[in-house]
Order: structure tokens, then C-alpha cells, then sequence
């Protein structure tokens, strides 16, 4: 009796102390668990003061905001789960400290709130890369549980934009959940709501697939701020003439990358979602050999989207870039394809030119700059833009990647079509006695007449250009991006958006877009627009590394006088059968004669500002010389006969003009009729058929703006 007597007791006690032991033991880690839970939560919150920090510095510093928000984001979620997690674990085991855990609960739900504004925040700023999804539960519900593992499960496969943000419905000790639980109705548990769409019981699987693929298939996500009618806009085309004619061009035997370009155009000027996804299977088709022209397909496709792996296609292209020699671009899409942070190196200096005026000249010679072309010597690296293609007047009937070998013609719809690529937007405004297509306008029609010698001819297409302090700059052949380009070429509807700040130009126009192209492929001479500083910038970089360019519209190019830059602005070209012959127009005038020159009142108008070419040349020429210059400025297109009038009126025997239409050509021509020893510097006038003539018609008369005159 004693024996189980104290066996009975023996066992009590134990028990008493396993229990207590139990007890004291699950207390201890009750502190345990709150201290891992804490320590997570910290973490958080420094990672979500890191990201506000970076957030405001892009914003000070004008980087990309974007990489910096979505480089956080991913972080930050995995600590809101791990929070979510051990929270729901532990409190199930907790006995003691419940007020504790009543707190970091609480601390919980606001963390999720927070994180919820973060995501809302940059789904505004930068084109909604994520799908939020509010879980709305109830605590010990067997079909809040399963849909609580199903979203686990979602979340899991679409780990770089689904977020799930788990809320107990009942939980009434934050009034901001409650405020949340008010705003979308919550009644009933489960709840899932996936933005506008609000879904009570279960959401299955297969339904939340579809749902988010539909969210995160985005269309042509980063071009969703430009205006890509700008530029018909303002060159007067009618656009639903343009869109019937290229409607019309899709039905020819035309190359599939020029009939994705066109299905792409008309897919952003009528805000087409459709078109612009149908623009995926030319560019699919599009068959090539160019390791650069398969780059930027990939690219394409990319930047497109409609439910492409971006990732895959991005790393693709810059494994094309490397093998076509353009390291630094493969290095920026393997960062894009990666969402990776890119530190772009930039030179936003200005052109740096170093005059040489000798002092105590008397006269000055204009024009005897000279540049022969030879066929086994030259290689010509132009823009697309005006030359192989023109998207604004649809003459899109190829790829822009062209590399043409000795007496081939440009393309072979050459043969078919007469007036291809020598006439553009003109054709909508002017008559055709004014058109003079036998001559031909832009860089199209001189490099035509210029490419009978024979010399290679490589079109530089697809230049990659960024965003930096609110202006968009092309990169040198080292990644260095200093070559400003005009914002208005930024909405071409060719061009394709890697990000808001990371442009391809594929259609590129403009000296400053082929830097990169020009010395990769060891060119010689450079053809492109220099109507804008950063061209101008770019044109001295070539020269100094001992390329000539050439620029027939140069309304820039006097920034560059007396630099001794091997560059041509405007100049005569001159074919004698088996050379071409540029520049060498040498004309001599005396600084003490008289000229006119023409210059603009009107800067505003659209084309009209290039009237006042003449007089940025001689205003820097003034800055050295006394020289007798009148400049007299033009109102109108029209008032080129003003300007004869009024160097008749000075007895002027010499002027500076531009020749853009027959009224120009006719003024010019009567006043250089009048006295044979009057003559003419001309500017930004071989672009255009009438300035072509009058500079044939008169070569001991007419010179072009030459940068490097010789004074003696």
C-alpha cells in the first residue's frame, strides 16, 4: 500500500514538474519567437527607409526611379511573408504574452498597409508592374486556409509581380484595417481582391491564372506617355490618309521587319493594342544574317511584349550585341533583362571648339574645303531616316539594317519605284513642276547620285539613347553617352522602349545617332542632319578621330568655323565618273565689302527657322572681323525677294541665304544675273532641289558655308 501510495505521488509530482517545465519552456520561447518576429519586422522597415531613401535620391539626381523601386521591391515582400508566416506559426503555440503578440500582430497589419502604398505608388509611376492581391481571412476557416495555400502557390509562380497581402477580416484593434475592410465592403471570408475585381468564397487556380496573365501580358508598357501623332501633327500630314496608304503598303511583297514597323506605327497612332501585338508575328518572320539586325529584333520584342518573357528575349539580344562587337549595349539589355540597377557614364559637355583666326587678314577665302570619294577607299555610313526609309511619308518597304557592297543600288525597289527615297513629305504640299524629282531631296537623293562611284554604304540603324537630367543623349563607341538628341525624334512611332529612359531608334536621323555605328564599322564618311547642337558635337567627335562628315541640312554647323573639323556643311557634290568630288567651291571675298544676310523673326515656325543659318556663320566671322554685314530678318517663307532688295539698297556684293523652294531660287538667280561679280554663300540649301540647281547653275558664284576658311 505504502508502495503505490508513494509511486502515485512520485508520478503527480513529476507530472507537475514536466508540466511546469512545459509551461516555463514556452514562455522562455514565447520571447524567443517575438524576438525573431521583431527582428524581421526591423529588418523591414530599414529596408523600406532604404528604399524611401534611394526613391528620394533618383529623384534628386533624376536617375531612374523605377529600377530603384522594383530593385527593393522583391525584398520587401519576401520579409512581409516571412513576417506573415512566423507570425501565424507562433501565435497558434503562444499561452503567455498575448498582449505581445497582440502588438506585433497589429505591427503586422500596418507593415502590410505600408507596403500596400509603396506598391500603389509605383504601380503609378512606372507603368503598374505589379498585380497587389488583398486576402481578406478568418481565423480557424477551413476554406480561408485553402485559398490562403492557393494564393501561396500564385504567388510563387509569378514571384516578380504577384504580391499577396494576407488581412484578417475581424481584426478590429487598427482602425486603418478596419478603414480597408470598409472600403471593399468585407463580409465574408475568404475575400480576394485583385483591383477592380472583387471575388467572395474561393478563387480558384485556373481563374487567378488567367486573371493576372491578363495583368501582366502589358502592351508596349513604357511608351505609354508619348504622343506618337506629334510629328504628323506638325508636318501636316492627314492621318487617316497615312493610315489608309499604309493599310494599302501592308498588302505588298514587302520585307516582314518594314510590315512589323508598319503594323507597330499603326498600332500606337490609334491606340490599338491589338495591332501592336499582331506587330510580333513580321517581326518573328523576319529573317536575317546580321547579328545587330537580330539584336534589335530581339529588343523589339522585348520592349513590345504582349506576354513575352522580356527576361528571355532582352538576354538574347545582348548575347547578338556581343558577337556584333557593341559590348556596352550588351552589358545594358543583360541589366535590363536581369532589373538591374545601370550606371550609365555620360559627357554633357558642349562642343569644345578652338578657333584659328589669323589676325590682320585682309580677305578670305570660302569654300576650298575638299573631299574626294573613292570606291575602293570609302566606306559611307549614313542615317536611315530620309535615306533607305522615310515612316512619315510610308516608304517603309524593308529593314533599316543595310549594308550595300560596290555598284549595288540602294535597294532593289529602286528599280520599281522612281520617286523612292529621293522625295518625301514634300510630295503632300508641293506641286509637281516644284518637286523636281529628277534632282531629288535630303540625304536620299545626294547619297543616290553620290553612290554611282561604287563605295560601300552601311545604313547605322537602331541607336540605343537615354534619359539623363530630363534630355535624351546616343552614346559614343565606348558607351559614353554624350550626344544630345532632339526630343522630338524620342516619339517616332518606329522606336522601341526598353524602359521610360532607355529608347532604341531604329529609324535613326542626325550625325549624333552614328557615332557608334560609324567607328564599329571603320567608316570614312559620315552623311547625316546636323541641325542641332549635339550633332554638331558629334560631327567634331568623328572628325578628330579622322572621319569626315558631311551635313546637308547645317543649321548648326558655324558653331564649328575655324575648328579645323574635316566636316562639310551643305556642300556642292560634284560626280565625274569615277570619283565624287565634295566641297571645293573656293570663292574669295575682301573683309571690307558689304553683305547681306538673312536671318529669322519668326524662330517659332515650323522648317522656317532655318532661314537663320547665314547669319549664325556671320555673326561668329563678326567676332573676329569688322566685317560689313546687314542682317536682315525674314518673316515668312516668301521673303527672299525682300532680302535681294535690301543688298541691292547696300550696294551689297556679297550674300548669305538659303535656297529652300523656287521663290529663293528665283531671287538669288535674278540678282547674281545682275552683276556677275556679286556672289553668294549659301546654307542649308543642297537638301532641297532648288538649292541643288542654283549651286550647280553658278559655281563661280555660289560657294556653301565652308567651316575652315582661308584668310590671308
Amino acid at each position: 500500500m505504502m508502495n503505490s501510495k508513494n509511486v502515485l505521488i512520485m508520478s503527480l509530482v513529476l507530472t507537475i514538474v514536466i508540466f511546469a517545465l512545459g509551461i516555463l519552456l514556452n514562455y522562455g520561447l514565447d520571447f524567443i519567437r517575438m524576438d525573431s518576429i521583431m527582428g524581421v519586422i526591423t529588418e523591414h522597415e530599414l529596408s523600406t527607409d532604404a528604399y524611401l531613401a534611394e526613391a528620394l535620391f533618383s529623384d534628386v539626381f533624376d536617375s531612374n526611379k523605377c529600377t530603384v523601386m522594383n530593385a527593393r521591391i522583391n525584398s520587401l515582400k519576401k520579409e512581409v511573408q516571412k513576417v506573415g508566416v512566423e507570425l501565424g506559426s507562433y501565435s497558434r503555440f503562444s499561452f503567455f504574452n498575448r498582449k505581445d503578440f497582440d502588438y506585433i500582430k497589429r505591427k503586422y497589419f500596418l507593415l502590410e498597409l505600408q507596403f500596400l502604398s509603396l506598391i500603389t505608388k509605383i504601380n503609378t509611376e512606372c507603368n503598374n508592374p505589379y498585380v497587389p492581391i488583398l486576402f481578406f481571412y478568418q481565423i480557424d476557416d477551413d476554406k480561408s486556409e485553402r485559398q490562403g495555400f492557393v494564393l501561396q502557390e500564385i504567388s510563387k509562380e509569378y514571384e516578380d509581380n504577384v504580391i499577396v497581402l494576407s488581412i484578417d477580416k475581424d481584426y478590429e484593434d487598427e482602425p486603418l484595417v478596419q478603414m480597408l475592410i470598409q472600403e471593399y465592403q468585407i463580409t465574408k471570408a475568404p475575400t480576394t481582391i485583385i483591383g477592380d475585381i472583387k471575388k467572395e468564397g474561393l478563387f480558384y487556380s485556373s481563374e487567378l491564372n488567367e486573371l493576372i496573365k491578363k495583368k501582366i501580358d502589358r502592351v508596349d508598357i513604357y511608351s505609354q506617355e508619348i504622343d506618337f501623332n506629334y510629328i504628323l501633327k506638325v508636318s501636316g500630314i492627314d492621318k487617316e490618309k497615312y493610315i489608309n496608304n499604309s493599310l494599302q503598303l501592308l498588302e505588298e511583297d514587302i520585307s516582314s521587319f518594314a510590315k512589323g514597323d508598319i503594323t507597330l506605327i499603326l498600332g500606337r497612332i490609334t491606340d490599338n493594342d491589338v495591332l501592336i501585338c499582331d506587330s510580333l508575328k513580321y517581326y518573328d518572320r523576319t529573317l536575317t544574317q546580321s547579328d545587330e539586325e537580330r539584336a534589335v529584333l530581339y529588343e523589339t520584342i522585348a520592349s513590345i511584349g504582349c506576354g513575352r518573357d522580356r527576361k528571355e528575349y532582352l538576354l538574347k539580344a545582348a548575347e547578338f550585341w556581343k558577337k556584333a562587337g557593341n559590348l556596352f549595349r550588351s552589358k545594358i539589355d543583360e541589366r535590363l533583362a536581369l532589373n538591374q540597377q545601370i550606371k550609365f557614364e555620360y559627357d554633357l559637355s558642349e562642343v569644345d571648339i578652338k578657333r584659328n583666326f589669323p589676325k590682320n587678314a585682309t580677305k578670305m577665302i570660302i569654300g576650298a574645303s575638299k573631299k574626294t570619294v573613292f570606291a575602293d577607299e570609302d566606306l559611307l555610313v549614313s542615317q536611315v531616316d530620309r535615306v533607305n526609309r522615310d515612316w512619315l511619308t510610308f516608304q517603309l518597304f524593308f529593314s533599316p539594317f543595310y549594308k550595300a557592297d560596290r555598284l549595288e543600288l540602294v535597294t532593289e525597289y529602286e528599280l520599281e519605284r522612281e520617286e523612292l527615297l529621293t522625295v518625301f513629305s514634300e510630295k503632300f504640299h508641293q506641286n509637281r513642276t516644284d518637286l523636281l524629282p529628277d534632282i531629288g531631296w535630303h540625304e536620299g537623293a545626294r547619297i543616290k547620285e553620290m553612290r554611282k562611284v561604287g563605295f560601300p554604304h552601311i545604313t547605322g540603324a537602331g541607336t540605343i539613347v537615354v534619359r539623363i537630367n530630363k534630355k535624351w543623349y546616343a552614346p559614343d563607341e565606348k558607351g559614353v553617352f554624350s550626344f544630345e538628341v532632339p526630343w522630338d525624334k524620342i516619339s517616332y512611332p518606329t522606336n522601341r522602349f526598353l524602359r521610360e529612359d532607355v529608347v532604341v531608334i531604329v529609324d535613326t536621323h542626325g550625325i549624333n545617332m552614328l557615332v557608334e555605328q560609324s567607328i564599329r564599322n571603320n567608316a570614312t564618311l559620315v552623311i547625316g542632319c546636323g541641325d542641332h547642337p549635339g550633332k554638331v558635337k558629334a560631327a567634331k567627335y568623328l572628325s578628330d578621330r579622322g572621319i569626315t562628315v558631311v551635313s546637308f541640312p547645317d543649321k548648326y554647323f558655324p558653331l564649328l568655323l575655324g575648328s579645323g573639323a574635316q566636316v562639310f556643311g551643305s556642300p556642292p557634290i560634284e560626280y565625274n565618273g569615277y570619283n565624287v568630288v565634295i566641297g571645293n567651291r573656293p570663292i574669295e571675298f575682301s573683309l571690307n565689302e558689304t553683305f547681306v544676310v538673312s536671318d529669322v523673326n519668326n524662330k517659332k515656325k515650323y522648317s522656317f527657322s532655318y532661314y537663320d543659318t547665314p547669319a549664325r556663320y556671320f555673326r561668329i566671322l563678326k567676332q573676329h572681323y569688322p566685317l560689313k554685314v546687314h542682317f536682315i530678318g525674314m518673316n515668312d517663307f516668301s521673303d527672299m525677294f525682300k532680302i535681294m532688295d535690301k543688298a541691292r539698297e547696300y550696294n551689297a556684293t556679297a550674300i548669305g541665304a538659303r535656297v529652300n523652294h523656287r521663290d529663293d531660287y528665283a531671287a538669288i538667280k535674278t540678282w547674281l544675273e545682275e552683276d556677275k561679280n556679286r556672289r553668294a554663300i549659301l546654307f542649308h540649301s543642297m537638301p532641297y532641289p532648288y538649292g541643288y540647281k542654283i549651286m550647280k547653275e553658278f559655281p563661280e558664284q555660289i560657294t556653301f558655308g565652308d567651316v575652315n576658311p582661308v584668310f590671308i
